[in-house]
């Protein structure tokens, strides 16, 4: 790709230059793997971006990091980015921010990275352009990547022992409509009404499914939570006969929506069931993070650990050994708890130059 932006690029006029790719990579090491944790293919989705100067450079990491926290919103995936330490960066990069989810037990998954590189690649690959004033000068350059991890993420966040669990922003089918047929004949049929139901929301703009399969009503029920759809609407007889339809999100709550508002009252039922998944997985997040005082405290430890570090490659590793895992490096945003006034380094106890960072086991 590189070789190829140093002929688009000639000019300041050709910057900025942003690309967006899918690549796949092959894990080669014989390392265990997990259904869209750690994978053999890789299916990596990634921005590549030159621009004419470093703090242009930097405000496109500022923008990712923008577009990130709106997908993560979107998404109710609470997260943390972390500027990885030195000997962990990508690289070649001046700095690399991973997004990093805590799993539980003191592990955590990286769903992302965005990497600041500077004129690190650009030099080498010849990628330069004439400024406004005739000079020549190097683009500086960045990456912002994600993958089937994010996928991961929001099954493990977010699922139970049903099965996944999606918001409704991502849910591919957000309502599914069970009709009940009673026995006998006569009276309303609810397939009619699920039908019409669907049409309605629907043109709502929501994603909406009728399950008319001759599988048991508990069949279906259980099929569609595995699914993780987030919303059903139950109709039998009462409903088709009546003036209401009965529904169940995705954790059990129940209710009835007036079908003279049916829209309103769908869109209300999804907003609180999307409502709960972020306090759910807030409250798991912050339980996730504690401070720990001294490495004896980091042995064993089941949480990610909060810790002072100086900020110096030997202590870094020291913390790691003691962790049993990685120091995933220094948040650039807060921490999600109340934090007592900082120590000194917990590994070489020395006061100066410290600043908080985070010690885990990545997955």
């Amino acid at each position: 790709m590189y070789p190829i932006f140093a002929i688009w690029i000639r000019s300041h006029k050709d910057l900025p230059l942003n690309v967006y790719q899918i690549v796949n990579t092959f894990r080669y090491e014989t390392k265990t793997t997990r259904p869209f944790l750690r994978v053999r293919e890789i299916h990596f989705f990634e921005e590549h971006t030159c621009q004419a100067t470093e703090p242009l450079a930097t405000e496109r990491v500022a923008s990712n990091l923008g577009a990130f926290r709106a997908m993560a919103a979107a998404f109710r995936l609470p997260y943390i980015a972390v500027r990885r330490p030195d000997w962990d960066k990508f690289a070649g990069a001046h700095y690399s921010i991973a997004l990093d989810i805590p799993l539980g037990e003191g592990r955590t998954l990286q769903i992302g990275s965005i990497h600041h590189y500077r004129e690190n690649f650009s030099r080498p690959y010849g990628i330069r352009f004439e400024t406004a004033d005739g000079q020549q000068a190097y683009a500086h350059q960045t990456t912002f990547g994600l993958s089937e991890r994010l996928i991961g993420a929001i099954v493990a966040v977010h699922g139970d022992q049903k099965g996944a669990t999606f918001p409704s922003s991502l849910a591919p089918i957000q309502v599914v409509i069970v009709p009940i047929p009673g026995r006998g004949d006569g009276g309303a049929d609810p397939a009619e009404l699920a039908t019409a139901v669907a049409h309605r929301l629907s043109q709502h703009g929501l994603r909406v499914r009728v399950d008319a399969s001759d599988e048991r009503p508990g069949a279906k029920y259980y099929r569609w939570e595995l699914a993780g759809v987030p919303l059903r609407i139950e109709i039998g007889r009462r409903e088709a006969a009546g003036s209401s339809v009965a529904f169940t999100d995705r954790r059990g709550s129940k209710g009835q929506i007036p079908l003279l508002t049916l829209e309103e009252g769908v869109d209300r039922a999804l907003e609180a069931i999307d409502r709960r998944l972020l306090e759910e997985a807030d409250e798991r997040f912050r339980a996730a993070f504690e401070v720990a005082g001294n490495l004896a405290d980091l042995r064993g430890s089941t949480r990610v650990r909060v810790v002072a570090w100086c900020g110096e490659e030997a202590c870094g590793h020291r913390i790691e050994e003691a962790v049993d895992g990685s120091l995933l490096g220094t948040p650039e945003g807060e921490i999600p708890l109340p934090l007592p006034p900082i120590g000194p380094c917990v590994a070489c106890g020395r006061p100066e130059n410290v600043r908080w960072a985070l010690a885990g086991r990545p997955v």
